[in-house]
């Protein structure tokens, strides 16, 4: 266990000074953010605090206080004070935004153009700075915005710690089709109450509010929902994806309670004529359990989304990356045959699963080979003359980057393969020059003071992204296949230099061997890896 230097925190009204040895951090897979200039003393303040979070003993050296009812009240009271700093932190983090926001919007000038680039900058900003997407960046602006001038009463418990920054955003979303009159009413009327409310609670009572003063606005705004409804698809864990469909309540409502009155049917029935002791003829196997309601209900949802009746492939080409060691057998034999595969913009698929997603027969696979470097995992480039990123080479970034804008922190679905240096100022089109960005991180770096570099000697889509306040963020995309080795094997002969081999047995091999491979152009010499597109599995 390592020892911890304590530190002595002496605090005043102003600063908050830290002695002894700060903990030595931990390094993690986030970019490296570093801010020039000199700190000024709240800074320093805010620094101490963090530092003595991590080292300041709970509570205070008595040998006999473990254990008493007084020392668990002390940890209580840490816990809840704690909580109230997180929000009380919130709080200077919305006042530093919103003058922020004002500072850069004095300094573009009075055109609404001018005006909407610096907001969308130091929503971008802001979004770095926080480690969020650009999108909440964008949230926490306008929230920094509204809070103070309509909802004082709000603002001030959250200044104080006493509610968190989650509610203070659901007030504000629910009272959005309100004048500022009217939400400035909604605060009065729950200021008093929302320290002892939950969040679900305190925006029910403001929407029920909202709804007695101008019902006209609620009605137009829920009508205007109505245009947003949509069907979205977000990874979950165990190799599972979630399929969410927004729309009026009344229909959302009425389809599930129709889908489960089928289901609940369906399952029954099977439930009813199933036999333990029945054997499968095809397998030789005890036939298996029936299906729950739960799970007929998510199968006829998917068969009936998809069009296509139950056991047959979903008609939808993925792309698939994995080693052709996973695949074939064949290759680097110091590499697993079980090193899981990945689909990008959804994660990591184990290598028996891939395995069975190519071997179904009503599967149409096609083999695309791959090239990365054999120490880094990463991807090898290709150069391209054309003016735009298209073809060959737009799918190579795309999956280096998993499909993803690769602004830290961002995550949204890539539209954009952008120049890092830009075209115009003779940026070449190729790999390294390259980044998959979302449409707003892309649009963001081309207003004034936002400057994006590369690295020639770090890995290709490396690069720096330095704001118009001076601090500056380094991404770097991860391999897309890990450089793990296997285990060696205690049975083998140290002094034999045949390594062992071990392929998938016969059934597990892909059915789709034996199809053309069309090589994706590349300068290494060797392939690493192989990207199945399949018929079978997610757009």
């Amino acid at each position: 266990m390592t020892a911890i230097t304590p530190m002595a925190v002496v605090a005043d009204d102003s600063t908050v000074v830290v002695s002894g040895s700060p903990p030595a951090w931990p390094e993690t897979a986030s970019p490296s953010v570093s801010v020039s200039g000199s700190q000024s003393c709240l800074v320093r303040s805010l620094v101490g605090v963090r530092h003595a979070c991590a080292v300041a003993p709970l509570t205070d050296d008595r040998a006999d206080a473990a254990g008493s009812v007084v020392w668990e009240a002390e940890l209580v009271a840490i816990i809840a004070e704690a909580e109230n700093l997180k929000h009380a932190l919130a709080g200077l983090q919305a006042r530093a935004t919103d003058e922020l926001r004002q500072a850069r919007t004095a300094a573009a000038g009075p055109g609404w153009r001018a005006q909407d680039q610096a907001i969308q900058s130091v929503a971008a900003e802001v979004g770095l700075a926080r480690r969020v997407s650009p999108w909440w960046g964008g949230q926490y602006v306008a929230a920094a915005r509204l809070l103070p001038r309509e909802l004082p009463h709000t603002w001030g418990l959250l200044l104080t710690g006493q509610i968190n920054e989650t509610m203070a955003r659901g007030l504000i979303a629910e009272t959005g089709c309100l004048t500022a009159q009217d939400r400035a009413q909604v605060d009065r009327r729950l200021g008093p109450h929302l320290p002892g409310l939950t969040v679900r609670q305190a925006c029910g009572r403001a929407r029920r509010i909202a709804a007695e003063l101008d019902k006209p606005a609620v009605a137009t705004r829920h009508a205007k929902a109505v245009k947003c409804r949509r069907v979205s698809v977000g990874p979950a864990p165990d190799q599972m994806a979630y399929l969410t469909v927004l729309g009026p309540v009344a229909d959302v409502i009425g389809a599930h309670a129709s889908l489960t009155k089928h289901a609940t049917t369906i399952a029954c029935a099977e439930r009813a004529s199933f036999d333990p002791d029945a054997v499968d003829p095809d397998t030789g196997e005890l036939a298996t359990k029936p299906r729950t309601a739960a799970q007929v209900a998510a199968d006829t949802a998917l068969e009936l989304l998809s069009g296509r009746n139950t056991g047959q492939p979903t008609p939808v080409a993925v792309h698939l990356v994995m080693t052709d060691r996973a695949l074939f057998g064949t290759g680097d034999p110091n590499r697993s045959v079980d090193e899981p595969a990945w689909l990008p913009g959804h994660g990591v698929v184990t290598a028996p699963a891939a395995r069975a997603w190519l071997t179904n027969p009503d599967t149409q696979a096609w083999l695309r080979r791959l090239y990365t470097h054999p120490q880094t995992g990463e991807l090898v480039g290709m150069d391209s003359k054309a003016r735009c990123f298209t073809g060959q080479l737009r799918q190579l970034i795309l999956l280096r980057d998993d499909q993803r804008c690769s602004t830290p922190w961002c995550d949204a679905p890539a539209r954009h393969i952008d120049h890092t240096e830009r075209a115009a100022d003779g940026g070449p089109t190729t790999y390294h020059n390259a980044a998959a960005l979302c449409e707003r991180c892309n649009h963001t770096r081309e207003t004034p003071g936002w400057q994006i570099t590369t690295h020639p000697n770090q890995p290709a889509g490396t690069r720096t992204t330095r704001t118009p306040a001076g601090a500056t963020y380094t991404h770097q995309p991860p391999p897309i296949t890990e450089t793990t080795t296997r285990d060696p094997d205690p049975e083998q002969d140290p002094d034999d230099p045949t390594p062992p081999t071990e392929p998938p047995d016969t059934e597990t091999r892909p059915a789709t061997t034996e199809r053309a491979v069309r090589p994706l152009e590349a300068s290494a010499p060797n392939p690493r890896s192989v990207c199945g597109e399949s018929s079978d599995g997610y757009d």
